[in-house]
């Protein structure tokens, strides 16, 4: 029977196995709690990389940087991931961008957007 710590270092929901970088660490999640004050649902939502589950905000970054910390990880590595996790790619932006018809061509408004049917 695997454990959740197995579960975690075998990574089959992260990509960074940051479990497994703790373990070598030598460095417990309780450790982490106490040495951070961060809550260990967080912790647990840093390690497997599931961001949705961290409270939002400068919060985010603030844990994943102290978590990097207490297990020796790069801190810059661990917040580019979680940014390329989390925010959207340019060039689907810019699809996005693109595909609003406010404006023709030629600069003037299109029909949709000359007429409002409030």
């Amino acid at each position: 029977m695997r454990t959740d710590v197995e579960h975690l270092v075998r990574g089959a929901k992260s990509h960074l196995n940051l479990a497994g970088a703790r373990l070598e660490k030598g460095v417990t999640l309780e450790e982490i709690v106490q040495s951070t004050r961060i809550a260990g649902h967080f912790l647990e939502a840093i390690e497997t990389e599931d961001f949705g589950q961290l409270p939002g905000g400068v919060y985010n970054t603030s844990y994943i940087r102290q978590y990097a910390r207490a297990i020796g990880y790069d801190e810059k590595a661990l917040l580019d991931h979680y940014r390329s996790q989390i925010e959207p790619p340019k060039e689907a932006e810019a699809a996005a961008a693109s595909t609003s018809p406010t404006t023709t061509s030629t600069g003037t408004a299109s029909a949709a957007s000359r007429f409002s049917w409030t």
